[in-house]
């Protein structure tokens, strides 16, 4: 789904997400990308904002992210989608708009850990989206087929935590290659800078849940969901590139996993 105009419908997610000066500075960011030509809105999740991006704080995140019928882009031949080739961008932390970082006091007040407030929080703003009359077909005699009929579809909520852990391989995926396809085993369409995993069959046990997987070398965590599978018996962990294996500093290296 791509935009074309300023929405006035920013006002409808920040009157239900936050207020006072933060709920200002959420409405100039969302209208800023509802500002821009074919602005593709599937991109907008939960990630490591810019302004964030040196902490262990979790946010809203759209990814630069427009549909091309004229520049670099990869095709998903499975169902029509052709994406912007900034959208593996993973390291270039300019291409990342947060719309809103998570807080303690949003902890306090919702009762919920951060990874999950920003999960939510994006999938209001992707469900208020579909409401809003500010859509415009893309300038293209093929549009992407998206799901949903059309519309945003949420993005998946694990069903739980990860009840156990270990320590084993991590690679990371989306900074680049050709992807085989862009949907994933849970549905979602693959975003290099959302917070996702995808895991072996060795460990299935951890399919659809929150895990922290952590870096001992410099001590880094985050939260991410598994949403695929993916990885190899000797590396059974592949970590989203710009979400995870970035914010991680983790390539190709020894991690350890477990719950939240």
């Amino acid at each position: 789904m791509t935009v074309g105009s300023t929405c006035s419908g920013a006002s409808a997610v920040v009157a239900r997400m936050t207020n006072g000066d933060r709920a200002g500075q959420l409405a100039t960011r969302l209208n800023d990308v509802f500002g821009k030509p074919r602005a593709y809105l599937d991109f907008i999740t939960p990630g490591i904002g810019s302004d964030a991006f040196a902490t262990d704080q979790y946010a809203v995140i759209w990814s630069q992210v427009t549909w091309c019928p004229d520049c670099s882009c990869f095709t998903d031949t499975n169902d029509g989608r052709t994406y912007e080739l900034v959208y593996t961008g993973y390291n270039d932390k300019s291409k990342v708009t947060t719309l809103i970082t998570i807080t303690q006091a949003d902890v306090n007040l919702y009762g919920k850990p951060r990874w999950r407030i920003a999960l939510d929080w994006a999938n209001n703003i992707r469900n208020y989206v579909n409401g809003w009359n500010c859509t415009k077909s893309p300038d293209s005699p093929n549009p992407p087929t998206l799901q949903c009929s059309g519309y945003i579809c949420p993005l998946e909520i694990p069903t739980g935590d990860a009840t156990t852990s270990g320590t084993v391989v991590a690679t990371r995926y989306g900074e680049g290659e050709r992807l085989p396809r862009f949907t994933m085993r849970n549905g979602d369409i693959f975003h290099t800078n959302d917070l996702t995993i995808a895991v072996h069959s060795s460990l299935s046990s951890l399919d659809n849940k929150w895990v922290r997987i952590t870096n001992p070398t410099n001590g880094k965590s985050v939260v991410a969901r598994v949403t695929d599978r993916g990885g190899s018996t000797d590396a059974p962990i592949d970590l989203s590139a710009g979400g995870v294996g970035v914010y991680l500093g983790v390539r190709r290296a020894t991690v350890t996993y477990g719950p939240p």
